[in-house]
């Protein structure tokens, strides 16, 4: 388990590497700290570094070290563009002991089956599998899943009802901010937020009121 642990750490790490030369950048000259990150020629490479260190943990051992391991495979199969590949890693997760225990692997999960399923053309199976975040109780998680059935709408011309969904998760978020929700199941929203406002300003510019004047009359 041990061993495995360290396997995974080391895919984390290379999930993370830099790109271009071998050689460290040269320290911050006000902190005079370095980027302790490996380097890899190129994205490939990197990758294909991080999918090695994976299968490594997620064969290694079992329970949650191989759950988060089968979590970061998952999403450097789709990052490769191996999308049912990736699904069915992100399948086996959702069925996993550590989405039984962890609900945020459970939504990234059910996210990657989504987001794996519309990379490969497809429209129906998707718009079943997000509404399945509205299910959990995650702060945040709601809107994400109408965020992302409000794409694939969009994708079919379905503008209203994409509109709709937006909508919805503006409302929610904006919501989320107020109450300032706290804890360990809390999610940052704010890019998932300028994502909402953005797409749904599109599709309507009074939709959304400028910012700093909600709940004006």
């Amino acid at each position: 388990r041990g061993r495995a642990t360290a396997e995974l750490a080391r895919g984390l790490s290379n999930q993370n590497a830099r790109i271009g030369d071998d050689e460290k950048p040269a320290p911050d000259p006000f902190t005079e700290l370095g980027d302790p990150r490996p380097a890899f020629a190129d994205e490939a490479k990197r990758l294909s570094a991080a999918a090695k260190e994976y299968r490594k943990a997620k064969e290694g051992t079992s329970g949650a070290v191989s759950g988060l391991a089968t979590l970061g495979l998952a999403g450097i199969l789709y990052d490769q563009g191996k999308y049912a590949e990736a699904k069915t890693a992100y399948e086996e997760v959702k069925r996993s002991e550590l989405a039984e225990r962890d609900r945020d692997a459970k939504a990234r999960a059910i996210e990657g089956i989504g987001l794996s399923l519309a990379a490969l053309d497809q429209i129906e199976p998707p718009l079943r599998a997000f509404p399945q975040l509205e299910t959990l109780d995650i702060p945040g998680m709601s809107a994400l899943g109408q965020y992302h059935q409000a794409r694939l709408h969009l994708k079919q011309n379905q503008r209203d009802k994409a509109k709709e969904l937006l909508k919805k998760a503006n409302d929610k978020l904006s919501k989320s901010d107020k109450k300032e929700e706290q804890g360990p199941m809390a999610r940052p929203s704010g890019f998932l937020a300028a994502q909402v406002r953005e797409l749904l300003t599109s599709l309507d510019p009074t939709a959304v009121p400028p910012p700093g004047i909600e709940g004006i009359t």
